[in-house]
């Protein structure tokens, strides 16, 4: 659905954003973020294949999965995953701890509302500077964070009516060695919105 230079014209744009995020985050865990150059496609929920994921998402099968919803004049919602067996570690790293396990079923709710505010700083860093982008007005729903598993071998799960700015990227903590995935849904009309703005910034530099 994305040509490969709207491709490249997302993926520097969410590179950007990922950074300024990242920065934000460097600051709260008080570790250097290693980023990984984003891979961006745009496709419908029950088209991504997670297999081609599968490198990655080994470390991914159970993971905690924070969800935020976002409106207005561009809508959508927007997730990021962390393996599980990191999550404890990610929590630690960021109220100055040192201990460090992989059991994620000592996680408790004091851990899952550090990495609530983690995924908010996260998320709204990223989905904030799409409106910026767009010039239009974001409303934004508190991140939910829950456990979740993911399959590589099985389709996505997503929903089939929502088309999906997939975004690949790693954010890893240099000493937690931490990292996360990111995906962004968008309604139909949000997508039309991107990618018009997309095309008159390609519009521009062709002129």
């Amino acid at each position: 659905m994305l040509s490969e230079i709207q491709k490249d014209v997302l993926g520097e744009i969410l590179n950007t954003n990922i950074g300024m995020a990242a920065s934000v985050l460097s600051e709260m865990v008080r570790q250097k973020i290693i980023l990984s150059v984003p891979k961006v496609d745009l496709q419908k929920g029950d088209e991504i294949d997670l297999s081609a994921f599968e490198k990655d998402l080994a470390d991914f099968r159970t993971s905690v999965l924070s969800t935020i919803r976002f409106g207005q004049g561009f809508s959508g919602n927007a997730y990021i995953v962390i393996p599980a067996d990191k999550a404890k570690d990610l929590v630690n790293a960021c109220v100055g701890e040192n201990e460090s396990h992989d059991d994620y079923l000592k996680l408790n709710a004091d851990d899952f509302d550090v990495i609530r505010e983690i995924s908010n700083v996260i998320l709204n860093s990223l989905i904030g500077a799409f409106g910026n982008l767009l010039n239009v007005r974001l409303d934004y729903s508190l991140p939910d964070v829950e456990l979740a598993m993911i399959n590589a071998a099985e389709n996505s799960g997503l929903p089939a009516d929502m088309n999906f700015l997939s975004m690949h990227t790693s954010f890893l903590l240099s000493e937690s060695k931490v990292k996360g995935m990111i995906f962004i849904a968008l309604s139909v009309n949000s997508v039309n919105m991107l990618l018009g703005k997309i095309n008159e910034m390609l519009g521009e530099i062709d002129d």
